[in-house]
């Protein structure tokens, strides 16, 4: 597992290169 973002563990999906907005977007539905 890579250790990216913390973000990665809510949402592996989400974390996908180039696409912060979506990380966060994410995060932030949920």
């Amino acid at each position: 597992m890579q250790a990216l973002e913390p973000a990665a563990l809510f949402d592996p999906e989400a974390v996908r290169p180039m696409n912060p907005v979506r990380l966060v977007k994410g995060v932030a539905d949920r």
